[in-house]
């Protein structure tokens, strides 16, 4: 998301105000969240399991790898060619995520920043 986008959407916030942010401790999501947890005054809290899915053999490599694993994920969520995170194991991991914030911190309004990848397999 650019800063126009994500000041506009700030500018119009339309969801229950968050208590607390959590985001993946990359890079590009801890700035998006260090921006967000400005508009409330909240605090960071950084989160691994919302990091993004591990390409394996092709972590840091051209994007233009991605459709050949996606290809296999069309195939089998289950996969792990070229040592991927199966499309599985991140629904799984978020879902965790997940669960574990509703037990623990019952009540509160909790805004997650993660990547693409995790947030359309949970």
């Amino acid at each position: 998301m650019g800063h126009e986008q994500l000041d506009a959407l700030l500018d119009n916030w339309r969801w229950p105000t968050p208590t607390r942010i959590l985001h993946s401790d990359f890079l590009r999501t801890t700035e998006t969240a260090a921006r967000i947890a400005e508009g409330f005054q909240l605090a960071l809290q950084p989160e691994p399991r919302l990091r993004e899915r591990h390409f394996g053999e092709l972590e840091g490599q051209a994007d233009d790898n991605y459709p050949r694993v996606w290809a296999h994920d069309a195939d089998s969520a289950e996969h792990g060619a070229y040592g991927v995170e199966s499309v599985a194991s991140v629904a799984a991991r978020m879902q965790g995520v997940i669960a574990s914030l509703e037990n623990a911190l019952h009540g509160e309004t909790i805004l997650l920043v993660s990547h693409g990848d995790p947030c359309r397999y949970c």
